[in-house]
């Protein structure tokens, strides 16, 4: 069976005319060591980025990260609760379904839908006694493109191909101001051959001068429409391209994205890169 924490003041008995005597105190029975609590947090669909976790926002399946870690030292009976502090809010509050320990060293975890960047903390309670609390994790939260049916279209001529890409991006509500308003940069990796081209990107795509992204386009208060029109010199061979697009993070400003810069705006990018912001 696990012990119970002990939380005794040791205190000195005062004898006659206020002198406590050394020799004659009890000595009171050693405080237990508080818990110790550690914390992690992943999404198991997507890989960290430069060690930070992402979800996707309104995308099923990868919307979702899990808070996690172990508790030790602790008593049965006491209580995991997990924190959460959103963008731009000032102080953490309970989130989540609290977890009750029932063995001194135990694994505890929780599912989180961040629709914002949020640090999340773990905390140890004996009821109303709060016993230790976690160092924090920050979950950040990406944008997601959906390309509906029959938004692409491509076309060639002996000389150009332009392909038309008409792209919803899905937001939160309390970003769509300053996500709309982003320029978008336009990568192409282009394969040309005499036969037929590879079907592999290059290892590098290179930001495209002469591609352009439309204005956007309001569908609702988490949707809007941006258009891409990616042009490709043929150059008198067959070729095959590999588009994509970025905006730039500000991730302090709106709560979206990853703090710090991630390769959009470059010149070129790694065809393999994992994100782009």
């Amino acid at each position: 069976m696990p012990m119970s924490k002990i939380w005794r003041w040791a205190a000195p008995v005062a004898l006659a005319g206020g002198v406590v005597a050394a020799l004659g105190v009890v000595p009171a029975e050693a405080a237990s060591a508080a818990p110790t609590i550690t914390i992690q947090a992943k999404n198991p669909e997507v890989p960290n980025v430069t060690g930070d976790t992402l979800v996707i926002f309104g995308f099923k399946g990868v919307q979702d990260a899990v808070i996690s870690g172990t508790v030790t030292g602790a008593a049965s009976g006491d209580v995991v609760t997990l924190l959460a502090e959103p963008f731009k809010a000032k102080h953490f509050t309970a989130t989540g379904k609290p977890v009750t320990l029932t063995s001194s060293t135990q694994s505890y975890s929780f599912t989180v839908r961040p629709t914002l960047a949020t640090r999340y903390e773990a905390q140890v309670t004996t009821g109303s006694t709060v016993d230790v609390t976690s160092a924090a994790k920050t979950v950040y939260v990406a944008l997601g493109f959906v390309i509906p049916k029959n938004g692409e279209h491509k076309k060639c001529t002996p000389t150009l191909c332009t392909e038309t890409i008409a792209t919803h991006i899905i937001v939160p509500a309390a970003a769509y101001r300053v996500e709309s308003a982003k320029h978008w940069y336009l990568y192409l990796g282009v394969n040309r051959s005499r036969g037929t081209p590879s079907t592999r990107p290059p290892k590098f795509l290179t930001l495209s001068k002469v591609s352009t992204a439309s204005k956007a386009r309001k569908i609702n208060a988490q949707d809007f429409q941006v258009v891409f029109t990616f042009r490709i010199a043929v150059e008198g061979k067959n070729i095959r391209w590999f588009p994509l697009a970025c905006t730039k993070d500000d991730e302090p400003k709106d709560g979206i994205g990853l703090p710090g810069r991630h390769g959009c705006g470059d010149s070129k990018v790694p065809s393999n890169a994992i994100y782009l912001g």
